[in-house]
């Protein structure tokens, strides 16, 4: 599930792109906007382009309007090292929908009716936004970086991840990152007083596993 605040900072970063900044801002060309097929049997990067940074002209795999499966980036043993093993199956918890084409994946444990532990990814992408219609088609994921960050009043930077990184408040319980042509969040939710919460740290280490398999 999407956070209320969540949902909030998603209207807010798009009311926040006004008419004069699309007047300003300059125009994409197709050739800018779109890029090569893949060549005929493959299957996605290779070990020698996967740590390349990611572009809006560059297709992922199980690409949808422009946005890459979250569901994709996270292999089973990070998220075992958080919710313990074996690690649950990923859902798909958001679909890609205009205007911003995001898109969110879901693991969780639930020891009782009463108790839930989860960790969630979400992508978001100039392409998807460009797709969408976001902003006019002018709206960038480091735009939505950018406006996420501004909504919020206690963030924390994390130097050294991705071209940058923050956490929305002190408490570390969301973490957003931006790289490239790509905004990646990685949040948890803890229900139920037994239950050992997600560090910081933990979300640290499931951000850097998912920008390796971008």
């Amino acid at each position: 599930m999407l956070s209320c605040a969540a949902i909030s900072l998603v209207a807010f970063t798009m009311t926040s792109c006004s008419s004069d900044d699309k007047a300003d801002s300059p125009t994409t060309t197709p050739a800018d906007s779109v890029g090569e097929p893949p060549e005929p049997g493959s299957t996605g990067p290779t070990a020698e382009t996967s740590g390349s940074v990611p572009s809006a002209s560059t297709p992922t795999p199980a690409d949808v309007n422009g946005t890459p499966d979250p569901c994709l980036l996270l292999p089973a043993t990070a998220v075992a090292a958080v919710l313990g093993d074996p690690a649950p199956a990923p859902t798909t918890a958001i679909e890609a929908e205009p205007p911003l084409n995001l898109r969110q994946c879901e693991w969780s444990v639930e020891p009782t009716e009463l108790s839930v532990k989860a960790i969630y990814l979400s992508v978001t992408t100039t392409a998807g936004l460009e797709a969408g219609g976001a902003g006019g088609g002018k709206y960038t994921a480091k735009d939505q970086f950018d406006g996420t960050r501004a909504a919020y009043t206690e963030t924390v930077d994390v130097p050294g991840l991705g071209d940058a990184s923050f956490f929305t408040n002190a408490d570390q319980g969301e973490l957003q990152t931006v790289v490239g042509d790509t905004l990646l969040s990685v949040s948890s939710v803890k229900v139920g007083s037994d239950l050992e919460p997600v560090t910081g740290d933990q979300l640290r280490t499931l951000m850097e596993a998912a920008l390796a398999n971008l």
